[in-house]
């Protein structure tokens, strides 16, 4: 019976998943493309294969992963899916984090944390402060004053834009137009 329901749970998120999928293909869903031949793929993709430092896609900011999956391209949906309290939203934030640093505009939509969360995780992340002591909001020790600042600082300088209030997928799609993002991540779970 244990063993049923764990696979009933695993459909279930599988399929909320692939719906989540579709509402975010659905993004793209009004641009039109159009048929390329082989040929013109050739013209325009082989002058740039083995060119030495050829930096393809947008890493995300850790070498041993980006080598393996060969850093995103541009249209790439990718899903990270896991057991609830492991960490997803915790790497999709230091994600962001890099991605801005490598210069890219980052829209983050959570429908999971507030805007103040979202922040939290970040400046944690910058100024190597513990989340729990940042979230309890306690009196500095030692040296985290400096740390604190300094990571704001830095986060300052990132063009990352943070939604906690647009739930359609239209709305989402508008946000992203009009800050120009190069990366949007969704961070969602039903």
């Amino acid at each position: 019976q244990l063993a049923e329901y764990i696979w009933e749970d695993i459909f279930e998120r599988f399929e909320q998943i692939l719906n989540l999928a579709g509402a975010i293909e659905a993004l793209s869903a009004d641009e039109e493309s159009e048929a390329q031949t082989i040929g013109q793929a050739v013209d325009e993709y082989a002058p740039m294969m083995f060119t030495a430092g050829r930096e393809q896609g947008i890493p995300l900011g850790y070498k041993k992963l980006d080598a393996i999956i060969n850093n995103l391209d541009a249209g790439n949906m990718v899903i990270i899916a896991a057991r609830p309290s492991v960490g997803k939203s915790a790497f999709v934030t230091e994600v962001a984090i890099n991605m801005a640093k490598a210069g890219k505009r980052v829209g983050i939509y959570s429908l999971e944390m507030t805007n103040r969360e979202v922040y939290e995780r970040m400046i944690a992340h910058e100024s190597g402060i513990s989340i729990s002591k940042v979230r309890r909001s306690q009196n500095f020790v030692g040296d985290e004053k400096r740390l604190f600042d300094d990571g704001n600082e830095s986060l300052r300088k990132l063009r990352i834009f943070l939604s906690d209030e647009l739930r359609t997928v239209s709305k989402m799609r508008a946000s992203m137009k009009r800050n120009k993002v190069d990366v949007a991540i969704i961070d969602y779970a039903q």
